[in-house]
């Protein structure tokens, strides 16, 4: 049984970990320039600009 959902595993997570990450490396970027952008407060995982 875990030998099947590991080739389950290898098969369907390839696709999954590719869009995440590519939101991680587009959609989370531009997110991260509106809020500086904006100024808002601080958010973990996100330097402020000095301004």
């Amino acid at each position: 049984m875990s030998k099947m959902g590991f080739e389950i595993l290898k098969e369907n997570f390839p696709p999954v970990l590719n869009d995440v990450t590519e939101i991680a490396k587009t959609k989370i970027q531009e997110l991260r320039k509106m809020l500086d952008e904006m100024d808002a407060s601080y958010t973990p995982g996100r330097i402020s600009v000095w301004k």
